[in-house]
Order: C-alpha cells, then structure tokens, then sequence
C-alpha cells in the first residue's frame, strides 16, 4: 500500500473489514457493491484501469476524467478554459469593472478602462455627469448618469397623448409652467402665436414666419439665462370637447417638432412644458374670431390662478 499513497483510490478489502475512499470523489462502488460482484465484474472493472486486485484487497483506482473537483465562480461569472470569466460590469463586485473576460479595479484607472454605471472620465477618476456633451455621441445626461438616446420618438414620430418627446424617449408630459409675480414676469422677449386651419394639425407654410421669430427670440431667452417655455394648444368651440382637446394637443407637438426640425441644438437647452387646452380658452362666434382660437400659445410665465393665455 505504500507505493500506492500518491494515487487517488478506494482500498476495499474482499472480507468487508477495510474501506479507504477517496475525499474528493465518490463515483465509484462501495464496500458492499464490490463484495457482490462475481468475477467476471471485476476483472471487467479491471480491464478499464478502474480497479487492480492486490493481495487480499481490491484496489479501485481513480481515473482523471472521473475525478476532477468541480470549480465555482462569483455569481454571473461563468468557467471557460480553466478560470472565471465576466461579461457585464454587473458580473463584477462594487468598484469594478469588466474588462475582456477579468473583473479590474474601475477607480482612477480610466479612459483605459471604462467607468462603470454611465460615469464619465475626469482626468482618470470615474464620476457622475453634469452635461449631455460629456456622455459623447448618442447618449444623454439623465440626473449624473450617462444613458443611451432612444427611439421611442423623434420629429417624425409623435408620443401618445399626455406625454412627450426627450432625448428620444415618451415622457410623462406635467403641463406646468413657470409662475411669476410682479416684475418678475418680465419677459425676455415677445413670442407670437402660432395659428392653424379649421380641423387641422399641419403647421401650413403661412405659419413658419411665426415659427422662425419665435426661434430668433429664444435665441435671445437662452443668451439671458431663460431657458424654459410654456406652450399651450387651443381650438375652437365647433367639434366634440374630446376632438378639441385631442386636436390642441397634436397642434403643440408638432409646433415642438419643427422648432426641433429648424434649430435641434437650441432646442436641446430649453424645457418645454405643454398645455392641451382645447377649446377652454375659446372666444371666437363667427370663422372671422374662430380662426383666432386656433393656435399654439407660448409663454415665458403663467400668473397665479391663470388658465387661458
């Protein structure tokens, strides 16, 4: 038995009296099972190099394949070619990163290595971002974390009503505007009213002068540190209440689409804030005052109580 202490084997004596097994494996017959077996099973058990009859003893051998001690990884880490691998940052413990299959130290070891939950590098310390221009292409800042732009909306693909269009995404829309009192509803600018025809939507080309000086005044809010607006959409009184209030919410999204379409990067730096009135604000008796209620109001500040524009 001394020549035999390197290897990896279960010592069972023919009599049942001595049992050795292995502690790292158990695939292999106990006592009892080999003292059942009739010659023929054991010179079989033989023939396979699993077993060899020594002296009074039958000495079961353990072959590699069958003995080899399973490996655990971290949990979402996987073992491929003999070591823990990762994939996401998630895969890895807090600080860290993943980075091509191994789990690395995230602290002070960017732009090499990038920072983890959509920080951004500064001068080699990863940190939460202030501005949509860190992030880099394609992506936005949302409260410290840099996110990918989506596809839900844009221009061309309008939100479901009661939300609207960010960096991409449908949003909840709060229709709250900015309230003033005294001098401080100054406005840093006149905004003019966008209008529209009966039963329409379309911005028509009569209405993109409108569009352009209201363009060219926020020009001049942004330059002054005012950067949010107020839209509210209205129609007239003819039509069921739901149409109207449907159709004043269409009209604002489309005023905000092509003012995104003419100036993107402009309208990157302003909130906007929308109102479906519907025909709550309606004056108008006769097509000469209706055509008037048909429109898109913008305004810097809303009063205390106020509805209508």
């Amino acid at each position: 038995m001394e020549g035999l202490k390197s290897q990896r084997f279960s010592a069972v004596s023919l009599s049942g009296i001595t049992e050795i097994k292995d502690s790292h494996c158990s695939s292999f017959p106990d006592a009892n099972t080999l003292e059942r077996m009739d010659g023929e099973q054991k010179m079989n058990f033989k023939n396979t190099g699993k077993i060899t009859i020594l002296g009074g003893f039958v000495i079961l051998t353990l072959i590699s394949s069958g003995c080899t001690k399973k490996k655990t990884c971290p949990m979402g880490q996987k073992w491929v070619d003999k070591q823990c691998v990762c994939k996401l940052d998630s895969n890895c413990p807090k600080n860290m990163v993943c980075l091509k299959g191994k789990c690395v130290e995230a602290k002070k070891t960017c732009p090499d290595v990038p920072c983890p939950d959509g920080r951004v590098c500064d001068a080699g310390t990863c940190r939460n971002c202030n501005k949509d221009a860190e992030c880099g292409k394609g992506k936005f800042c949302d409260n410290g974390t840099c996110k990918p732009v989506g596809n839900q909306c844009s221009p061309d693909h309008d939100c479901p009503l009661g939300q609207k269009c960010v960096n991409g995404y449908c949003v909840t829309d709060n229709g709250k505007a900015p309230s003033c009192m005294g001098s401080a509803c100054a406005s840093p600018c006149d905004l003019v009213p966008v209008f529209f025809d009966y039963k329409a939507a379309r911005v028509h080309s009569g209405a993109k002068s409108a569009l352009k000086a209201n363009m060219a005044c926020l020009h001049k809010a942004v330059a002054k540190g005012v950067n949010r607006v107020h839209m509210m959409g209205l129609a007239d009184p003819r039509g069921p209440t739901t149409f109207n209030d449907d159709l004043s919410s269409q009209r604002i999204k489309n005023v905000m689409d092509e003012m995104t379409l003419m100036d993107p990067a402009l309208m990157k730096k302003i909130t906007v804030s929308t109102e479906p009135l519907g025909e709550t604000c309606a004056k108008g008796t006769d097509e000469d005052t209706w055509k008037k209620d048909r429109r898109v109001e913008m305004v810097w500040f809303k009063k205390s109580s106020q509805v209508c524009p």
